[in-house]
């Protein structure tokens, strides 16, 4: 059981080194190096935006059939 939860907190450490590592590049490469905290708060602030809130429908009459 023990080498188990070691490989899964392995996995686990490796694949969220990999979500940094990939942000970070992301952010350097959009924005440069030039203020680079301010621009990773503004990008997670985008990633968090898009991840957590629920899209809003049109709000146009378009999806209704015309009489």
């Amino acid at each position: 059981m023990i080498p188990v939860m070691i490989w899964l907190i392995r996995k686990m450490f490796w694949f969220g080194l990999f979500l940094v590592a990939t942000f970070t590049f992301l952010v350097l490469f959009e924005h440069g190096t030039d203020d680079f905290a301010k621009n990773a708060e503004q990008d997670f602030q985008s990633f968090k935006t898009a991840l957590f809130t629920k899209p809003e429908p049109k709000k146009d009459e378009s999806h209704k059939i015309a009489h």
